[in-house]
């Protein structure tokens, strides 16, 4: 007969987590060679604030009056769409991270 386990509780499935994140982000770092430079902490963009950059590219050209009125509504029912799937995938997975304690600091070094 199959045994029944006890699934673990959140509590503790959030402190793996936090640890194996915690090991993980230390085993990462390395020492440099002679000679090497470390590498610049802004080398990466940050995804989310390059999503909304785009969005203020998309909704500059909704405002433009020199392109065509069905353009212009075609660029801003795609600033409305990107910005709504922006708070619903990527804001609330950010909440969802910072609520269960795995918020880390993204590779380009902002923290959510």
């Amino acid at each position: 007969m199959a045994q029944i386990f006890d699934a673990p509780s959140k509590a503790i499935l959030r402190s793996q987590i936090a640890e194996h994140i915690a090991e993980t982000d230390k085993n990462d770092k390395r020492e440099l060679q002679a000679g090497e430079e470390p590498l610049p902490n802004d080398r990466f963009f940050d995804r989310e604030l390059s999503w909304l950059k785009f969005n203020k590219r998309v909704l500059e050209l909704a405002q433009d009056e020199d392109l065509p009125v069905i353009e212009r509504a075609s660029f801003a029912a795609i600033f409305a769409n990107n910005l709504d799937e922006f708070f619903m995938v990527r804001v609330a997975g950010l909440k969802r991270r910072i609520d269960t304690g795995i918020a880390v600091t993204a590779a380009s070094g902002l923290s959510p």
